[in-house]
């Protein structure tokens, strides 16, 4: 009997070229359990077909040009009635006539790069080389696409071997060295493994060293342990020190089916490196039904990272109802580092499904958890009252020190505020006067003005005076500014711009004008006084011209007052100037408005940026 499937050997193959020949076990033996669901599935619907006959989908007798129609509406997202998922497809496609292959590749070939275009390809010339070995390699040796040409004749010659192994070996030899040459080995012999281990391994014992070898016994050691665990390991302990690479892939294995056993022989991994790559994967499996045995375990075998990183991989696996399990198992942890992480992670994950309760719990934790008890607090609540404001609020409103949220208002305000801004608004004015509050105000009404600007205004206007009003008027005035520049600079008029924040907007309300409406943004900056505010607004105004209209940029940037702000402004405008027409800036140096040293240095680099445009 079969131990893999023919999907399941494809899959495998799939995986290994993805990640390399250095792969994660774990996901390779999913996948390959599912494969091999599937195939046991299409085993008992199989139509089978004869040679030249069209080929035949749920239940349907499918033309050439149907065939291929069918594929491509596939490959596009488009499945038909009767697959339950794109990979069901797989089964369409062993039923295919193989005189039909090359002209569907084809097909499929002409269509745009895609892991999914990839394994439909790679499944057609497995098909094809059940009759035609030479015929699919051949084909695949066409394709111009690196990572497909390589795919492919892995494939392929792993299909040669469920039948013959020697045979596949004698065609890899004609392969030209690279990657598809080194990974076909661990296919080859991973699949004839799955026959005859003790044949396959020997056989990759009589390679010579090297990289060849290596990965034929690692496809051997990987095989093996699946279908006899203890057997393979009793083989690679046997093999020479020089072929521990044949350990740890058969530990590695058998840590998915029994981490009890790759756990009672993770002594014999003597590689550092190899033995915390091991402990990762051991504990992932084991803590799946004894995650405290395996906490326990840990903090026996392992250390630094490698510790750290298990440890959170345990917690990250309480979900759901286990949460409280997950809780409970953190008073085994005495490290302060690694609980910081852990309460990070529970807080996250319980937080999203059940906040009281998580805040419940988070309030339990010792006082020793300090800064990291409060981070988890915070973040709890402001995920909590992004569905759900009124209930975060009430939280905080009744929290045995409700000062402990204050200096992160500003944050849950904008938070709160994107699902209602009434009830954020309404918290915020309750908040003790003070730097946060004002903030939080702040974003709460820059918030609510981006679908409701007329109510934010008016609520900012109603708002006592002094900074923290002045910094919501900005707040608004910088959101106006992004739907009507216009309107924005009208309401920046009836301020004081003598303050800084309104001398910053000043700045936002030319940049996004002068995009708009050049003209009428040189109208409204004659209006306004000498002074910050108009220096700002002809910083920007320069900044978007200078390209556009250099001569007009020029005469605004003379006038700004701020004297090492126009010699900066004046300096960067030449040298774009220069860049596209050297004559006339040089011409139009004469006029600007800066000290006599930085005019001649101006004039020296634009000579310079002359002679180079003159040089063939």
């Amino acid at each position: 009997m079969k131990i893999f499937s023919r999907n399941g050997i494809g899959q495998f193959i799939f995986f290994l070229l993805a990640v390399g020949s250095t792969y994660c076990i774990g996901q390779w033996h999913g996948r390959l359990q599912a494969s091999m669901d599937a195939e046991n599935r299409a085993s008992s619907q199989r139509v089978k077909i004869n040679a030249g006959q069209p080929s035949t989908a749920g239940g349907k007798t499918l033309t050439l040009d149907e065939t291929r129609q069918r594929l491509l509406d596939i490959l596009a997202g488009h499945l038909p009635e009767a697959m339950k998922n794109k990979w069901d497809y797989l089964d369409m496609l062993k039923e295919i006539d193989p005189a039909e292959i090359p002209s569907l590749i084809a097909a499929l070939t002409a269509q745009p790069a895609s892991r999914d275009k990839n394994a439909m390809i790679t499944a057609l010339l497995r098909n094809l080389a059940d009759t035609n070995p030479d015929a699919a390699l051949s084909l695949a040796e066409k394709f111009t696409d690196p990572a497909l040409r390589t795919q492919a004749q892995v494939n392929i010659l792993a299909e040669i071997a469920l039948v013959d192994p020697q045979q596949a070996l004698t065609a890899l030899a004609k392969l030209p060295p690279g990657s598809a040459a080194l990974m076909a080995y661990a296919a080859i012999f991973s699949t004839w493994a799955q026959q005859n281990p003790a044949e396959a391994a020997l056989a990759a014992l009589n390679l010579p060293p090297g990289t060849q070898r290596d990965n034929a016994l690692g496809g051997v050691a990987r095989a093996w342990a699946i279908s006899d665990p203890v057997g393979a390991l009793n083989w690679a302990l046997s093999l020479a020190p020089s072929e521990a690479g044949a350990v740890k892939a058969v530990i590695m294995t058998v840590a998915q089916s029994d981490p009890q056993l790759a756990a009672a022989n993770l002594d014999k991994l003597t590689d550092p490196a190899a033995r915390n790559q091991a402990i990762g994967v051991i504990a992932n499996n084991l803590s799946r039904t004894d995650p405290a045995g395996t906490l326990a375990w840990l903090q026996q075998v392992a250390t630094g990272s490698t510790y750290d990183e298990a440890v959170k991989n345990i917690f990250s696996s309480f979900t759901g109802s286990r949460l409280a399990d997950g809780a409970a198992l953190l008073t085994q942890v005495t490290d302060q580092a690694d609980r910081n992480s852990i309460i990070a992670i529970l807080a996250k994950n319980w937080g999203s499904r059940n906040p009281a309760d998580a805040l419940a719990w988070v309030t339990t934790l010792p006082e020793t958890d300090g800064d990291t008890r409060t981070t988890a607090l915070l973040s709890i609540v402001t995920n909590w009252g992004k569905n759900d404001p009124a209930a975060a609020i009430q939280y905080i409103q009744s929290a045995a020190d409700p000062s402990v949220f204050l200096p992160d208002a500003p944050a849950l305000a904008k938070s709160f505020a994107a699902s209602d801004p009434n009830a954020a608004f309404a918290w915020v004015s309750s908040l003790p006067d003070g730097t946060a509050k004002d903030q939080a105000v702040s974003n709460v009404l820059a918030t609510l003005a981006q679908s409701d600007f007329p109510s934010a205004w008016t609520d900012a206007l109603a708002l006592p005076d002094g900074a923290g009003r002045n910094a919501t008027m900005v707040s608004l005035i910088d959101v106006k500014a992004k739907q009507d520049p216009a309107q924005a600079a009208a309401m920046l008029d009836q301020f004081s711009t003598t303050d800084a924040p309104f001398q910053n907007a000043s700045r936002d309300v030319t940049y996004a004008w002068v995009r708009q409406d050049p003209q009428a943004v040189s109208t409204w900056i004659n209006t306004l006084p000498d002074g910050a505010e108009r220096n700002g607004a002809i910083i920007q105004m320069v900044n978007y011209e200078a390209t556009k209209d250099p001569t007009g940029s020029l005469t605004w940037a003379n006038s700004i007052t701020w004297q090492q702000g126009r010699i900066n402004e004046i300096q960067r405008l030449f040298n774009e100037w220069a860049k596209t027409d050297p004559e006339g800036a040089l011409n139009a140096l004469p006029s600007a408005n800066i000290p006599q040293a930085q005019r001649d240095a101006l004039q020296q680099k634009i000579n310079q940026l002359r002679v180079t445009a003159k040089s063939p």
